[in-house]
C-alpha cells in the first residue's frame, strides 16, 4: 500500500500556501510524487495574522502589515465637506421649483429649471419694455399650454428672482453656522436640509 507524507507548499515567492498531503510513487517505491513548490520542511509555528516565507532555503516568520488608522478629519475638512453639500442642496432647491404664495397666482407651482428661467429672463425684459408683449403658448407642464400677458409674465419673473435670491440667503446663513462651528458636534446640529424656499 502506498504511504504519504505532508509537505508545505509555496507560491513563486516563497510564501506558504498551506500543506498538502503528498502520495508515494507506487511505480518508484520511497520516492514521492511532486507537488510544485512543495518541500519537507515544516513552517516554523505562527500566531494569528503571521505568515511564512522561505529565504535562502530557510523559513522566515513574515509579520502582518501593521494596521493604518487614518487621522481624524481636521474641523478644517469638516467644514469644507459640510458646506461642499449645502452647496449642493442649495442647488437641488434653487432648481426643483416652487409654488407662488398669494396674490392672482396664488397656489401656481413655476418651474425653475435652466431652461425655463432662460426663457422667463427675455421674457422679462420684453415684457418691462412692451407692457402689450406676451406669450401665447407657454407650456406650463405637460399638455398645458397657457397665455401670459406682460403684467403675468412679470409677476413670475419677479418672484423667481426672490425665489432664488432667498435660496441664496438661506445658504448664506447656513454657511455662516458652519464658519463659527468649532467640532464636530457643532457642525452636525446645523441642518442643511431645513428652512427652504418652497
Amino acid at each position: 500500500m502506498a504511504g504519504t507524507k505532508t509537505q508545505y507548499q509555496t507560491d513563486d515567492q516563497g510564501y506558504l500556501i498551506g500543506s498538502v498531503v503528498v502520495h508515494e510513487n507506487q511505480r518508484r517505491p520511497g520516492t514521492y510524487l511532486e507537488v510544485p513548490g512543495a518541500i519537507d520542511e515544516a513552517p516554523p509555528a505562527l500566531t494569528t495574522g503571521q505568515g511564512a516565507r522561505r529565504v535562502d532555503g530557510a523559513w522566515v516568520v513574515v509579520d502582518p502589515d501593521p494596521v493604518v488608522v487614518p487621522d481624524p478629519p481636521t474641523i478644517a475638512e469638516l467644514k469644507t465637506a459640510k458646506q461642499d453639500a449645502l452647496a449642493a442642496k442649495r442647488w437641488l432647491v434653487e432648481y426643483s421649483g416652487f409654488t407662488i404664495s398669494g396674490g392672482l397666482l396664488d397656489g401656481t407651482f413655476v418651474d425653475t429649471s435652466a431652461k425655463t428661467r432662460m426663457v422667463f429672463d427675455t421674457a422679462h425684459r420684453r415684457a418691462t419694455e412692451n407692457p402689450l408683449y406676451e406669450i401665447r403658448a407657454f407650456k406650463s407642464g405637460r399638455g398645458a399650454f397657457a397665455m401670459m400677458n406682460a403684467a403675468t409674465i412679470i409677476l413670475i419673473g419677479d418672484a423667481i428672482e426672490e425665489f432664488i435670491q432667498q435660496c441664496f440667503e438661506h445658504e448664506s446663513n447656513l454657511n455662516d453656522l458652519v464658519v463659527a462651528a468649532v467640532d464636530q458636534a457643532g457642525l452636525d446640529a446645523i441642518d442643511i436640509d431645513a428652512g427652504w424656499p418652497t
